[in-house]
């Protein structure tokens, strides 16, 4: 197979998801034609899905430096320099982009650099300058919402939620977002009395984020079994969404329900193997329980999933030395 299509089957796994397929063509193109900068830009591409940020970026600049690269590239490295921390320089590019017109992904961008900055006031200047060009974008007048919130302008904020719900009534999201706003200054257990009040509207029982709301204010009044409660329902509604099921985890931890914290959290971990308070959590149930067998099962198994994560064999060699320690206490 020649160079071009090679390159092309290397494209085409990388955007099927198929990673670790695409890494080792590329990589043995990038042997034979280690100046093109359509092959670097887009194993520079690879990398960033991977969450392989510095080499995403070595790839990148890479690419930069044989050719002056077109929009794709450049968002692409400025999202790499937010990864990386490297905000200022993130916003040099998208800056320098934005020089040449007006571009609602570029600005979009730039509104998160300053968000991460907490230059709300700057971002506020960047939404508005936006909105002057694009009458409604939902995601624009969710950060906008959200800025305003950051600047205790809670009634320009309570604004924008009203108008994505006129353009949605469904938006179950934004709703959430309209109600949080106005409970922003009640005690938790108003909290809870409003909450349960809008509950019991049929048209709103089914929003799993009012449920995950009330689970947290339960939680905030150690209403622990009323929080296990809605978040379970929260679930129901939203069997995937990952946010809930760790706090459901951390509630069972709270009521040191072990085995409730273990059938929850394993497969958070194994969604988001990062996540420093699931890990934590997880591990001590594990401990509780004397589950440590189980423990080393479920870190194997991350491990096959994410070979690239040099901290799970670390966590791996502790919890052998550990195995091992205990296997001489026994005796």
């Amino acid at each position: 197979m020649n160079y071009a299509k090679r390159l092309n089957e290397a494209i085409q796994l990388k955007n099927n998801r198929k990673l670790d397929e695409a890494l080792a063509i590329f990589l043995e193109l990038i042997d034979e034609q280690p100046q093109d900068d359509y092959l670097l830009s887009n194993l520079g591409h690879l990398y960033f899905k991977m969450n392989n940020y510095e080499n995403s970026l070595i790839m990148i600049e890479r690419a930069c430096n044989i050719k002056k690269q077109g929009e794709f590239v450049l968002k692409l490295k400025a999202d790499v320099l937010m990864r990386l921390g490297r905000v200022d320089e993130a916003e040099n590019i998208l800056v320098e982009m934005l020089s040449r017109g007006f571009n609602l992904d570029v600005i979009k961008r730039l509104i998160k650099c300053l968000i991460e900055q907490k230059r709300f006031g700057d971002a506020l200047n960047q939404i508005n300058r936006a909105l002057q060009v694009v009458e409604y974008d939902r995601d624009m007048e969710i950060t906008h919402g959200e800025v305003l919130v950051k600047l205790d302008k809670f009634d320009d904020a309570s604004d924008c939620f009203k108008r994505i719900i006129s353009h949605n009534p469904s938006d179950e999201f934004a709703y959430l977002r309209l109600i949080m706003i106005k409970l922003e200054h009640k005690s938790h257990e108003e909290v809870v009395e409003e909450l349960r009040g809008i509950l019991k509207i049929p048209s709103r029982s089914a929003n799993a984020y009012l449920h995950d709301l009330l689970a947290r204010a339960y939680k905030e009044t150690k209403r622990y079994e009323d929080a296990l409660r809605e978040y379970q329902e929260s679930l129901r509604l939203k069997p995937d969404n990952l946010f809930t099921r760790k706090q459901l985890g951390f509630c069972y931890a709270r009521m040191k329900d072990y085995d409730g914290v273990i059938n929850t959290l394993s497969c958070c971990l194994l969604n988001d193997p990062d996540d420093i308070y699931v890990r934590n959590s997880l591990f001590s149930a594990y401990r509780q329980t004397k589950r440590l067998k189980d423990m080393e099962e479920l870190i194997a198994e991350l491990i096959a999933k994410y070979p690239d994560n040099k901290k799970l064999f670390g966590i791996m060699r502790k919890l052998k030395k550990e195995l091992k320690e205990k296997e001489y206490e026994d005796i």
